[in-house]
């Protein structure tokens, strides 16, 4: 959970994980489902933001950022495997319940 004062205003959040996930130094994870991950690819990928959930999203990844000084990982995961990353697994765990 982080808080950060934005202009006068608390802006909060839940974390999916902090981790170092595929070798890398620690980086904010965030879990994805399949649907929303490859909404927010397209959208990173062409700078276009304009869809409302996407545009939410990415002023998450950057609260969460700025709130914690470390880089974002966006992850989707569709299996999880012996290959997953410990603190990724348990957190697609939990989404897979929730979206079942």
């Amino acid at each position: 959970y982080v808080v950060l004062e934005v202009a006068g205003a608390r802006v909060a959040g839940h974390l999916d994980g902090i981790g170092a996930p595929f070798g890398l130094k620690d980086r904010v994870i965030e879990i994805k489902s399949p649907i929303s991950f490859h909404k927010w690819e397209a959208a990173h990928k062409t700078g276009d933001y304009s869809d409302p959930l996407m545009h939410r999203y990415a002023w998450q990844i950057s609260v969460y950022m700025v709130a914690t000084g470390l880089e974002a990982v966006v992850a989707c995961v569709r299996e999880i495997s012996e290959h997953t990353h410990p603190r990724i697994a348990a957190q697609a765990r939990t989404l897979l319940k929730r979206l079942s």
